[in-house]
């Protein structure tokens, strides 16, 4: 039986091709640009995904090439059994007559061929422009060539069929139709200038201007402000994202794993009564464009304010793209005019959304969401500056959370002994500070929080901490570094000695790109310099780097290791009750301890902070899920505009302008945020089910389908975690601290689902002195997929020695 084949596409409805050549062009041509792209081969089986289509077409001309020669020289009469496997079966049907249904053999009219170009074209300009940060004027120059080189092709196949034409004797009128400008031609001159583009930009790709607002007299006093509510309309009309509103995450039993499940949501106002209501998590901070060192830092320094959207789920959050642009303008305007001046715009559309709400049309059906600024997330400066706190961190009371003075925090280390602010007596305290400014030190305050005109903010309630800063730039460099000196001081070891065991480690995996650097070896002139990352990695290595030098019972190495603990439980991503009331133990004893060994130390506002950790968990969720680190990579996208445009003129405007040009790329797609069923992976290879150990086989069980053959990773990234052969995965949480871990051998990939397989880890027991868990290989074997680990993604697993197999150092404290 021999079937006649129309090839249809995976990413649209609407194209079917009479060839797979043809199906391929489309696909090249049409989606291999669009921002999530990802391609499953699927031939025989193949479980290989591609995210570059020419890196698709050279693996099937390697690994596929026999079984497509007929399909991809054109032959559109195949055996029923030779029927490509990446061509999904349900949807092939039989071709129709040369008079039927020419439009669905992908014969469309020449408009619909031209505005298809024209939408390739313009997603090209934007990813070369956006993604890959290239000046205009280079890319009008590409744009330019491309355009010249397609009229000269043009130009030689016009000639080249009229004299083919000739040779065959026919008359001159036959090629009449080469007349017309090829498709791509007019692509091109309707994108042919700035202005041409941002209209499509506009009409086709939802781009939203930063409109500019003068705060003062002169030209540069100005800022750029992207309307929020448009930004809400653009985001909620993909369909993911408003899936993510309506279904919401908040969890089923009394585990804290976002701020949805916090008590402040749950009491709050809006939140707590309408489940759909937008959560603004609103980011302020400043950032320079230029050297820091040079003599323009002032002049440049910017003020950024971004948001994101917290009823999506925290692993689309984290992207950089998810994180949008709010307003951008010059630090030197927030401080002459203020941050209600700046934020005045932003304000008045705030108040809009939640009184009159945002009324939205998709696919006919009719939503309106009502929202309000959840929490501003930012460095302890920028919070007390937008909450109308003293910045100053000298005065009698330097907490936003609480009426402490700075005598009181060098003495008591438990959140009870505190007296918290209050909402009427902050009130009171914002009026006296009108009347009498000189008591701003006094109280701590020193004007109303502009954010104060919103009906459902509250300045007490709406900064949560950072721990980011608090932690990773405050009180562990600030601890390690008197630790670390104590012990030098007393020669337990040496700065050599602890250099040189930062430079031998053997890092793995995550930790290669965040291993700390050396620091210096001169006792006076020490400190630990890292950034807030490589202070994190270098914290929870540090015992297994220096556990054989120190002895255990040594109190300077006692206060490392609780300041290990006391780490882990902060960042820790899911809470309950019994975690709260540990980290609240952890952090007075490591505090009491320090103050103990060190009572010279003044203990910095930072670490004060600490003590309102556990309460403020319970009031926000997790504090890794509104901490500063992912923000923060903003700037990095607009540090590297300003790089390569050098255009300083009106930066603001630039940074403005191509920032909603990127993010008119990524809103191209019908989804916005990432499927988490797709996945990258390398080292892709096939094994045969014959020589597999029959223990995989049966652990592996119904899965593999009655297959032969197994297709292999040597590592997969799903959702943007990585997992490879060696990696470590906790399969299942133990109340006696004996998990159970699994070691990845072998990553297998069936029907699209991955299966990650390897043997079970022994554990025998928490070492103290490592603080990590000490494993042994096992002989059983496991399967599961990455979905349903415990905690997602890897852990990192370090060889110590030769009386066990290792041991493995977890990021945050495992909850059962």
């Amino acid at each position: 039986m021999e079937l006649n084949l129309v090839f249809p596409c995976t990413f649209c409805e609407n194209f079917h091709g009479t060839s797979f050549a043809r199906l391929l062009r489309h696909i090249r041509f049409i989606h291999a640009d669009s921002p999530n792209f990802n391609i499953r081969c699927g031939i025989n089986g193949c479980e290989r995904r591609y995210v570059v289509f020419e890196s698709f077409r050279k693996h099937l001309q390697r690994k596929h090439g026999q079984s497509l020669d007929d399909v991809v020289l054109g032959q559109d009469v195949l055996p029923e059994n030779e029927v490509p496997a990446v061509i999904d079966p349900d949807r092939l049907v039989d071709r129709p007559g040369p008079n039927e249904g020419l439009q669905n053999l992908g014969i469309v009219q020449h408009a619909d061929n031209n505005a298809d170009l024209k939408h390739k074209l313009a997603l090209l300009l934007l990813k070369v422009r956006e993604v890959h940060k290239l000046p205009r004027t280079v890319v009008d120059t590409i744009f330019q060539e491309l355009k010249n080189l397609v009229i000269l092709n043009q130009q030689q196949m016009e000639q080249s069929v009229r004299t083919a034409f000739l040779e065959h004797g026919l008359g001159p009128d036959a090629a009449n139709f080469l007349d017309d400008d090829l498709h791509l031609v007019n692509a091109f001159e309707q994108l042919s200038s700035e202005f041409k583009q941002m209209k499509y930009f506009r009409e086709s790709f939802n781009y939203i201007d930063p409109i500019e607002v003068m705060v003062g007299d002169s030209a540069k006093e100005n800022l750029l402000y992207v309307p929020i509510l448009q930004t809400l309309k653009v985001l909620l009309s993909h369909h993911d994202v408003l899936a993510q509103v309506l279904n919401g995450h908040a969890a089923q039993d009394d585990k804290l794993n976002d701020f949805c499940d916090g008590s402040y949501s749950k009491s709050h106002g809006l939140f707590g009564s309408d489940p759909h209501a937008l959560q603004i998590q609103l980011y302020y901070d400043d950032f320079n464009v230029v050297n820091p060192l040079g003599n323009r830092v002032k002049t440049y320094k910017i003020g950024a304010f971004y948001f994101t959207l917290g009823n999506i789920n925290p692993c689309f959050r984290s992207k950089l793209y998810g994180i949008q642009l709010l307003c951008l303008c010059r630090s030197e305007v927030v401080k002459k005019f203020g941050l209600s001046a700046v934020l005045r715009p932003v304000i008045e559309d705030l108040r809009q959304l939640e009184s009159d709400g945002l009324y939205l049309d998709v696919d006919g059906v009719q939503y309106t969401f009502v929202g309000s600024i959840s929490m501003v997330v930012a460095d302890n400066l920028a919070s007390h500056g937008l909450g109308g706190f003293i910045e100053s961190f000298n005065s009698l009371r330097i907490c936003r959370f609480c009426l402490g003075t700075k005598t009181e925090i060098q003495e008591k280390f438990d959140s009870d002994d505190f007296e918290l602010r209050t909402e009427a007596g902050h009130r009171h305290q914002v009026e006296t500070v009108r009347l009498h400014p000189t008591l701003a030190s006094t109280y701590g305050v020193v004007a109303a929080s502009p954010l104060i005109e919103l009906e459902y903010f509250s300045v007490l309630s709406g900064f949560p901490p950072d721990l980011a800063h608090d932690l990773f730039e405050g009180v562990v460099p600030e601890i390690l570094t008197m630790t670390l000196k104590r012990l030098v001081v007393e020669e337990i070891c040496t700065l050599g000695a602890i250099n040189r065991a930062i430079q031998t480690f053997p890092f793995v995996g995550s930790d290669k790109c965040t291993k700390p650097i050396s620091m210096s070896s001169e006792l006076n002139s020490f400190r630990v310099k890292q950034t807030a990352s490589q202070a994190w990695c270098l914290l929870r290595l540090l015992p297994l780097m220096l556990g054989d030098i120190i002895p255990l019972a040594n109190q300077y190495f006692e206060v490392i290791l609780l300041l290990v603990a006391v780490v882990e439980l902060v960042c820790a991503p899911v809470h309950n009750g019994s975690t709260l009331a540990l980290m609240k133990s952890k952090i007075t004893d490591l505090l009491h301890l320090v103050k103990e060994l060190f009572p010279d130390f003044r203990m910095k506002p930072k670490c004060h902070f600490l003590v309102h950790y556990p309460d403020l968990t319970a009031k926000y969720g997790p504090l890794s899920k509104c901490w500063t680190m992912r923000f923060e990579g903003k700037h990095s996208y607009f540090k590297q505009v300003a790089r390569q445009t050098k255009n300083m003129k009106n930066i603001c405007l630039t940074l403005a302008k191509r920032h909603q040009l990127l993010q008119c790329f990524f809103s191209s797609g019908d989804n916005f945020l990432v499927d988490h069923s797709d996945f990258i992976g390398t080292g892709g290879y096939v094994v045969s089910k014959e020589i597999l150990h029959q223990a995989v086989i049966d652990v592996l069980g119904n899965s593999l389908n009655g297959r032969d053959d197994v297709h292999c990773f040597k590592s997969v990234t799903v959702a943007g975690v990585r997992y490879e052969k060696g990696s470590v995965v906790l399969l299942e949480a133990s109340g006696d601290l004996l998990h159970t871990f699994g070691m990845i051998d072998m990553i297998v990939v069936v029907d699209s689902e991955i299966y990650l397989v390897g043997k079970f880890l022994i554990t025998t027991g928490f070492s103290e002195r490592y603080h990590a868990y000490e494993v042994e290989k096992g002989e059983n074997f496991f399967s599961c997929r990455p979905s349903e680990l415990v905690r997602y993604g890897p852990m990192p697993f370090y060889k110590r020695g030769v009386d066990v197999a290792g041991f493995v150092v977890s990021r945050c404290y495992i909850i059962r």
